[in-house]
């Protein structure tokens, strides 16, 4: 009896440290872009949801979102830099940033040679003011009308 206590024993720990490494895991691939969500009030999810603004309607993601408020904060933010930091393939979120720019979100600029960076287009900053929440949780005053 006593070495099947034992054994139960062992096994708890070890699945107490699987869980708390998946924890770490978990932890360890949060975007580094998510830090210029805060403070808004838009999709973060992997499916495309609405986003009003006045008469203007948005489909955004959590990735659409992240880029959008990363290019918020920077105003002119280097196409390569949003790529996603955990896919090792490469791959810069052409389809991401390509919907930004169809949905009049966002512009893209050469910079020197093959170089090009986005900037916020005068919809895509209402956008954001508009979804902006003051520290004590209310809506920011929100600007007038869109560019």
């Amino acid at each position: 009896m006593r070495l099947d206590v034992t054994a139960n024993q062992t096994m708890l720990a070890t699945v107490a440290t699987c869980v708390t490494a998946i924890g770490t895991l978990a932890n360890a691939i949060i975007d580094p872009r998510d830090v210029f969500l805060e403070g808004l009030e838009l999709p973060r999810g992997l499916e495309r949801e609405i986003a009003m603004d006045g008469d203007h309607r948005y489909e955004l993601n959590g990735d659409d979102s992240r880029s959008l408020a990363t290019v918020g904060a920077f105003r002119v933010v280097a196409e390569r830099d949003l790529r996603d930091l955990r896919d090792e393939s490469g791959d810069r979120r052409e389809p991401d940033l390509r919907h930004l720019r169809d949905e009049g979100l966002v512009r893209s600029v050469a910079l020197d040679g093959r170089e090009r960076a986005l900037t916020l287009t005068g919809r895509g900053h209402h956008l954001l003011e508009a979804h902006r929440r003051d520290r004590d949780g209310t809506r920011a005053s929100r600007p007038s009308t869109p560019a």
